[in-house]
């Protein structure tokens, strides 16, 4: 994941609990994305 990562260059990483850790290995900002979530993001 984080080869992809780099090589897509991403912006950001949007993802569930499980993949947080790639992020900062990515030095890349991160979005929890969770189904359980009660609450609207707003950007």
């Amino acid at each position: 994941m984080y080869r992809m990562l780099k090589d897509a260059k991403a912006d950001i990483m949007l993802s569930g609990g499980k993949s947080q850790f790639v992020a900062p290995k990515a030095a890349m900002p991160w979005l929890d994305i969770n189904q359980e979530r009660c609450h609207a993001f707003m950007g």
